[in-house]
């Protein structure tokens, strides 16, 4: 990878001793600390690769869980967008693809037919992770200081 087991240290807020006891299995590390290694393993990994805020389709228009299906349907046709975040009270709750649309009442609230939230990720998040989302989701948003910033899906992969 590149990396000393000494960088890895640093990066990880831990001594070079404290990680090759860990390596031999001679001590084992808090749970922050082994979050802490692996966050800087993966960014190690991905350090060459584009990042999200790159690629990323931004304005991206959101619904609230009040609006209707009508409504969703009007943007989808005037944006040419296929998925929207569905925010309540400013918060992430939801998404809603234009299938899920088809066939319901026109003045059916947003909340009764969207799904789960998509998955969210920071703007500094290496392409490769978001690709690895994008096989078991329709899309992933990228979230700044609790602010929508932009959305990705396959199509922003082409």
């Amino acid at each position: 990878m590149g990396m000393s087991q000494r960088d890895l240290a640093t990066k990880a807020g831990c001594t070079q001793s404290y990680l090759a006891k860990v390596e031999r299995e001679r001590t084992k590390p808090s749970y922050a600390l082994a979050g802490k290694i692996f966050e800087v393993l993966e960014a190690e990994e991905h350090r060459d690769e584009a990042i999200v805020g790159d690629i990323m389709h931004f304005p991206v228009t959101s619904l609230d869980v009040n609006q209707t299906v009508a409504d969703a349907t009007k943007a989808a046709k005037s944006s040419g967008v296929d998925q929207f975040p569905i925010q309540r009270r400013g918060h992430l709750v939801g998404c809603v693809t234009t299938t899920q649309l088809i066939g319901v009442d026109p003045g059916t609230p947003l909340r009764h037919v969207m799904s789960d939230g998509l998955p969210t990720v920071p703007p500094s998040t290496a392409v490769g992770v978001v690709r690895s989302l994008l096989h078991s989701v329709p899309a992933v948003i990228v979230v700044e200081d609790g602010e929508i910033r932009g959305i990705v899906s396959a199509h922003d992969l082409l």
